[in-house]
């Protein structure tokens, strides 16, 4: 079986990778063990650490997890030719609006940022 060789991003290529993509895979923390979705994202900034903008329903298992936990472990992937870059990121999660029928928004800002460059293996 070939190797999976990696090198650690620096802080600004893992920011660069949350410039390129639009979903983030969001790992919420609830009762009967993790859970992972696939959700869309904004990316902002509270002027020194990224924030990032989650959308949802007012109702459901997210927010049920939330209700226990509100930290939450997002991944974002960047994909090049040869490589893909995985970035890492964890924060807790903080209500921004609360609309009945129309859902929550929430922000996470960034406690831990960390991320690889994976090399794929040659055939």
């Amino acid at each position: 079986m070939p190797m999976l060789t990696y090198q650690e991003l620096t802080y600004p290529s893992c920011l660069d990778v949350l410039r390129a993509t639009s979903v983030t895979r969001a790992a919420f923390c609830g009762e009967d063990g993790p859970y992972l979705v696939p959700m869309a994202f904004q990316l902002g900034s509270d002027g020194v650490k990224p924030m990032i903008y989650l959308c949802m329903p007012d109702k459901g298992h997210k927010v049920d997890c939330l209700g226990t936990d509100d930290r939450l472990c997002l991944e974002f992937e960047a994909p090049g030719c040869a490589w893909v870059d995985v970035v890492l990121l964890r924060g807790r999660a903080a209500i921004d609006a609360w609309e009945k029928d129309a859902g929550i928004a929430l922000h996470v800002k960034a406690e831990e940022l960390s991320g690889r460059r994976f090399f794929l293996p040659e055939g």
